[in-house]
């Protein structure tokens, strides 16, 4: 018998509470342990009988153990660069509570694991992951470097919207940059076939451990790369990495005549290094109103939510961030100069002066004039000018869609405020 059981997908659920896989079979509630099939309360099945599993989409149909497994278990996880290697569990909407889905992962940063998108992003389990966790450097014996949350992960849209396998890429970035402590592997995208690689993966079947193959690269075409190494429920993800420690290859598929993965092409290692970069900032000064109510951040680490923005309400930006996924970021100070957080730019428009110069006559009473469009301090209200006409420089425009005038006595005259242009006719 194999020291891996054989396996139908490449990523599977793990029950939290019985800390093992989970398979439902003419219902039948499996647990998958080293050496072959546990039934609750009843005997070893054979791996030759090993009933169908319950598969995520994305992962192959077919066996992916290919003729005698030949992996190999790892007991020194704390040695690089196998203590770089994460095992990951996340959580889907439609799975229940104490059910999650197990994979690979590697870390390319302090702080950024790479693993395929089918592992953080299934359609049919309700879209994205609710929870992410990674343990690197996992083994039988336990977490060495413990179990870290994730705070954001994101998969290309070609994965999300089409499914396309080409795309079947992943990216999670930590609460903790605990690279910092077990380092990190690298990214290449000249991998060609015959390249010797080795396969990293925290199958399942394993129990716990971390199991290794090493092989050669056999194609490498249309951006999929094709390889003979072993592999079963819970590697999906594992990246495929040279002997100068660069990965360029994340595993994604199996069969019984050959398993496949992502090769990583120069445009994905560009947006692979966008999400492991830090973030970079440049000084800026104008003013922005808010048109989609989107969530401010604290910081561009996006730990920690602040607010949900409202319709309409200025700020202005003193600072710009292009974030490691690649987005621009703006940070929001009020009125009173106070950093309310940051914002995705295309949360907000800039705030411009249209010029109108025409007089207009002010028709309702009980309308603020304000000193700024901040509503942070009052001039007074329109009542005392009910009647009268009024010089209007300039109109701004909100993101909720209400639009203010800036009023004066005349042309060069005193300044009377912003005013809703509703007061005016």
């Amino acid at each position: 018998m194999n020291r891996f059981a054989k396996f139908i997908c490449e990523a599977d659920f793990f029950d939290q509470k019985a800390g093992g896989m989970m398979q439902m079979t003419s219902g039948l509630i499996m647990l998958a342990t080293l050496g072959g099939w546990w039934p609750t309360g009843g005997n070893v099945i054979p791996e030759t009988q090993a009933p169908v599993a319950t598969v995520l989409p994305g992962d192959a149909l077919q066996q992916s153990v290919i003729g005698v497994d030949t992996r190999k278990i790892i007991g020194a996880t704390k040695t690089y660069p196998y203590r770089a290697i994460v095992r990951i569990r996340v959580h889907f909407p439609k799975l229940a509570a104490n059910i999650d889905v197990q994979g690979t992962g590697t870390l390319i940063g302090n702080d950024t694991v790479l693993t395929a998108g089918h592992v953080l992003y299934d359609r049919t389990l309700g879209g994205w992951a609710t929870r992410v966790q990674v343990a690197p450097g996992a083994g039988k014996t336990g977490t060495p470097y413990g179990i870290v949350s994730g705070r954001q992960w994101t998969v290309p849209t070609q994965y999300s919207s089409t499914g396309k396998a080409s795309a079947d890429l992943g990216v999670i970035k930590l609460a903790t940059p605990i690279g910092k402590t077990t380092g990190y592997l690298g990214l290449t995208s000249a991998m060609p076939a015959g390249t010797r690689v080795t396969l990293a993966g925290y199958a399942v079947a394993a129990g716990g451990n971390l199991g290794v193959a090493t092989g050669n690269l056999q194609t490498v075409s249309g951006g999929m790369a094709t390889y003979t190494l072993d592999t079963s429920a819970g590697d999906s993800g594992s990246g495929l990495f040279s002997t100068t420690h660069r990965i360029g290859v994340v595993h994604t598929l199996g069969s019984s005549t050959m398993n496949e993965g992502v090769a990583l092409t120069a445009a994905w290692v560009a947006w692979l290094n966008q999400w492991r970069a830090k973030a970079t900032s440049v000084a800026a000064n104008h003013l922005v109103t808010i048109t989609k109510p989107l969530t401010i951040w604290q910081t561009v680490t996006f730990q920690r939510k602040v607010a949900t923005a409202r319709l309409g309400t200025v700020y202005r930006v003193r600072r710009e961030y292009l974030a490691p996924n690649g987005y621009y970021y703006d940070a929001l100070y009020d009125g009173t100069g106070k950093l309310r957080g940051v914002i995705n730019r295309g949360a907000v428009t800039t705030l411009k002066a249209t010029p109108v110069r025409q007089w207009q006559v002010v028709r309702r009473v009980g309308y603020t004039r304000w000193q700024n469009l901040f509503w942070t301090k009052r001039k007074g209200t329109t009542t005392a000018w009910r009647g009268r006409r009024v010089y209007v420089a300039t109109r701004y425009r909100l993101g909720n869609g209400v639009s203010y005038a800036s009023l004066y006595t005349r042309p060069g005259g005193t300044w009377l405020g912003f005013v809703n242009v509703s007061a005016l006719g």
